[in-house]
Parts: structure tokens; sequence; C-alpha cells
């Protein structure tokens, strides 16, 4: 199996043939592609497949929104007026800390999604 690789070591696709493949390029064993297909590896580095997220922090911010913005909706029937005031007060928690995730310290490189209000 062949890995073609960019010149910075961004995996570009998989090929059987390995003369048909231009370097740069690796070789590797059906047990090393499996593990890279495991991991979605995406790049090569220091001689090993790896993950690692290629968006930009404005593509991220966007994506953590979107998330976070279906994870509202989601929960918008808990704020209906014939539900119980202690499961609303609950899931009111939730959604106020949904919404403050951008204000995190760290977004949108490393986000933490608050926690589902326990027994829905």
């Amino acid at each position: 199996m062949i890995a073609k690789l960019d010149l910075s070591g961004v995996l570009l696709g998989w090929y059987l043939d390995t003369d048909s493949v231009d370097e740069p390029k690796v070789t590797v064993t059906k047990e090393v592609w499996q593990q890279a297909i495991d991991i979605n590896a995406n790049k090569y580095v220091d001689g090993n497949f790896v993950f690692e997220d290629l968006r930009t922090d404005e593509q991220k911010a966007v994506d953590i929104r979107e998330q976070r913005n279906w994870l509202l909706n989601k929960s918008d029937w808990t704020q209906a007026s014939d539900i119980p005031q202690t499961t609303k007060d609950a899931w009111a928690t939730y959604r106020q800390s949904l919404r403050n995730v951008p204000q995190q310290e760290t977004f949108p490189t490393s986000v933490t999604f608050p926690t589902k209000p326990a027994g829905e």
C-alpha cells in the first residue's frame, strides 16, 4: 500500500500501484494502513500517520457554534409551558452553559460542552 503525500506531509490518498505514484510517498504494510484508517489519519509526521486538525480557527469557531446551535435547538422543548419547573430550571442552566461556550478561554481551539441534565 502506498500513501501519497504533499511536501508538508499531508496525506493525499492511498494507492495499490507503486509505479503510478510520484514522490513524496510512503510504502506501508496493511497493518499500518489499517491503523491510519482507524484514526482518520491525514498527515505523516516523523514516521507516523497522525490526525491533525487542519481547519483554521475561524472554521473551528463556525463548526463549534453550529454544534452548539444544534444542541440548543434540540433542547427547545425543555422550555415549553407544560414542562415542570424543576426540569425547566435544570435545562435552562444547561442551555445557558451552551450559550457561554464561545466565551471559554480556549475557544475555538479546545472547548468543553456542558453535560445534559441527569435523567433526560
